[in-house]
Order: C-alpha cells, then structure tokens, then sequence
C-alpha cells in the first residue's frame, strides 16, 4: 500500500490552505493523486535528506480560484507541489532546487519552477518550489 511508503507527511499536509475554505478531492482519482504526490515527495525528502514543509497540493477549484491559481493548474488534480526547505534557509532551499533539477528525468518531473521574492530574479530569496 503506498501509504505505508510515505513516513514523512500527512493527508493534512497535502491539503493544506489558508483559505478557510474547505479543500478535500471530490473524486477517487484526485485522492489517488493525492497520494501519489506525497510518495514522490517521499522520494525527493529521502534524497534531500532534510524536512520539507509543504505548501499546497491539492486545491478546490474554490481554493484555486481564492488563490488566483491558474485555471488549468496540476494542483486541481494534485499532479503539482509547492515545496521548500523546512528549515526556510536559503541555503537549502538552493540546495533543494538543486536536487530537483538533477533528478528530472528520472522522478519524470514535467515543471520545476523556482519562484521568488523579486519574481523572475532568480537571484532573490526562494519563496517557493512548484514541482509537477
């Protein structure tokens, strides 16, 4: 069973907001994504070596929109993850970008995108990693 896999993260963790608005998949194959992106969240905190606080995974289409996500967002179907280092430093945020860029092919990662504080500078302190 996949759930005995993920050792490091909750379902709480997976749909998290800070809407207030309520946010559980609607279907059985959005809460199999559900799982499956904690498993590969699994594989990426094993190898970092480090916790990983997450950020959002799945969204309502009410949460989505309360976000202004994108219409077409993986997180509606919980395909995507909004990541960074549990620690909030930069240092290892860097080095968990890092991580994901190495491993793109093999974990079949299709968006790594490192948004900042100063957006496009890449060079600014790292809010946030999107891996679909």
């Amino acid at each position: 069973m996949i759930a005995k896999e993920i050792k490091n993260f909750t379902l709480a963790e997976m749909l998290v907001t800070n809407t207030g608005l309520p946010n559980f998949p609607s279907t059985l194959e959005q809460l199999e994504n559900v799982l499956e992106t904690a498993k590969r969240l699994q594989t990426v905190r094993n190898l970092f070596g480090r916790a990983i606080r997450v950020n959002s995974v799945y969204r309502s289409r009410l949460v989505n929109e309360a976000v202004d996500g994108s219409k077409t967002s993986m997180h509606l179907q919980a395909l995507a993850a909004d990541i960074c280092a549990y620690s909030g430093n930069e240092g290892d945020n860097r080095d968990l970008y890092s991580l994901l860029e190495s491993k793109i092919e093999e974990m079949q990662i299709d968006q790594l995108i490192m948004y900042n504080k100063k957006a496009g500078d890449k060079s600014s302190t790292i809010r946030f990693i999107h891996v679909g």
